[in-house]
């Protein structure tokens, strides 16, 4: 990283600051996008590794993970609120250094993570889909969960991604 960039942490506490800053200026929650108990969550979660990066335990390592996860995921739209796609960005760049950080622990946790990832993702779509079509029952997404379930990782992610591409049209 050049001397001029912002580190991950640096800009996911510039992007809570903007969304407390909102949720003060509107005295209510935007309605999408973490609230200010996940914000509290993953500043909590963040600060060992961003303060002491050399003597974090596994467990905040985890934390980290899991927090960064949870909360880019609580985006049902993102693209209608502008400072998602800094956050997301950020988060997706902790994601990438705790998840490598895990598995250089440990080869086994690649697979958990994947798992964790992909679980999210699935439920987030479903959200999605409830959001804008109601709670009708989408077969793509039911076939995205049992095949998940069984193993089969990343023919799931392509069905849940078709399935929300063609919600999105």
């Amino acid at each position: 990283m050049s001397s001029h960039e912002e580190s991950p942490f640096a800009q996911i506490a510039n992007c809570i600051d903007s969304i407390r800053s909102r949720q003060s200026n509107q005295g209510t929650y935007f309605g999408d996008g973490p609230t200010s108990e996940k914000l509290d969550e993953l500043e909590m979660a963040l600060k060992p590794i961003a303060d002491y990066p050399d003597s974090v335990e596994c467990s905040e390592i985890w934390s980290a993970f899991r927090v960064s996860t949870e909360t880019e995921m609580s985006w049902i739209f993102p693209e209608r609120d502008p400072i998602s796609s800094g956050m997301i960005s950020a988060l997706c760049e902790v994601q990438r250094i705790t998840g490598e950080a895990l598995v250089a622990v440990d080869p086994d946790w690649q697979a958990r993570l994947e798992k964790f990832s992909s679980l999210h993702i699935v439920e987030n779509a479903a959200t999605r889909q409830t959001a804008l079509h109601g709670n009708r029952i989408s077969l793509g997404l039911v076939a995205a969960r049992i095949l998940n379930r069984l193993g089969a990782k990343h023919l799931a992610e392509s069905i849940a991604d078709r399935v929300v591409t063609n919600w999105q049209r």
